[in-house]
């Protein structure tokens, strides 16, 4: 057993210690007992204190575990609400004080922060899925009322895209990223993420001047036909907004390593380059 010497975020810290002192607490059981003893009360942990440490563990792993998910660079809205809906459940599951509080802490919370455009993309991607007790889902007509205004939006001039015939279909698989760790947990939340991105893309033509008309047909008839042109765009466009602000602190905290009080007369290019290569290199 090695020696924890530096946690990569200040916020988890807690779950690290609670985590290695579980891991210990039968060498710290008996180191206590030399400890002499003050009014009268026993010098080391009960048993039921030690139950609330290991229930705090398995509480605050399962957000841990969600919380890497949400935070990886290849997250979207769609394995976003796959990830909460996740977490909700297993901290349902365990059916205790501080897991309840936590799942009513985290739904409370995303009910908050979640926007129509995860309703929007969860319909898209699946219109027959009705495993959204947790969150909240969209209407057809609100699905419809959103698209077209998103593709008014992020396409202004279709009939010039039209004669162009360029197409941009969604990426609809997931790719991996990194190696899947020896936890079960977070197996099994890669399995359900993984099986929420599998979907067909979308090939039809956009037709610019009936746009209201067709987005209508393509909603309602999505159960069966699938995505056509203008839902699949939206779809596109959907599943490239990403879940968090974590690919811009990671970038922040990098560029604070770099400008120092040593450094303070680095120029705007001398740090973008040093935090490219630094981001280049690190992958490779």
């Amino acid at each position: 057993m090695t020696l924890l010497l530096d946690c990569k975020t200040r916020w988890n810290s807690l779950l690290t210690m609670l985590k290695r002192f579980c891991e210990l607490q039968k060498a710290v059981g008996k180191a206590m007992i030399d400890i002499p003893q003050r009014d009268r009360k026993p010098a080391i942990l009960t048993t039921e204190e030690l139950d609330r440490i290991q229930k705090v563990v398995s509480a605050l792993n399962v957000v841990k575990v969600g919380s890497d998910m949400m935070c990886r660079r290849d997250a979207n809205l769609l394995t976003a609400d796959t990830t909460i809906k996740f977490m909700l459940r297993h901290l349902r599951q365990q059916d205790t004080g501080i897991a309840s509080a936590l799942a009513e802490a985290i739904h409370s919370r995303v009910l908050q922060r979640r926007t129509m455009a995860s309703a929007v993309l969860q319909f898209l991607h699946d219109s027959t899925d009705t495993d959204s007790d947790d969150l909240p889902e969209a209407s057809v007509k609100e699905v419809q009322k959103y698209v077209i205004r998103l593709v008014q939006r992020l396409t202004p001039d279709l009939s010039e895209e039209q004669q162009a015939g360029r197409d941009s279909p969604a990426e609809d698989e997931l790719a991996c990223a990194e190696e899947a760790e020896s936890i079960n947990l977070k197996d099994t939340l890669e399995k359900a993420v993984f099986a929420a991105v599998k979907t067909t893309q979308a090939r039809e033509p956009i037709d610019s001047k009936k746009l209201n008309q067709v987005v209508r047909n393509e909603v309602l008839h999505l159960s069966t036909s699938g995505r056509g042109t203008v839902t699949g765009k939206a779809y596109g466009w959907l599943m490239s907004v990403v879940p968090t602000s974590v690919e811009a602190e990671r970038v922040f905290s990098t560029v604070g390593n770099i400008v120092t009080k040593l450094r303070t007369r680095l120029g705007d290019r001398t740090v973008d380059a040093l935090t490219f290569l630094k981001c280049y290199y690190k992958r490779k």
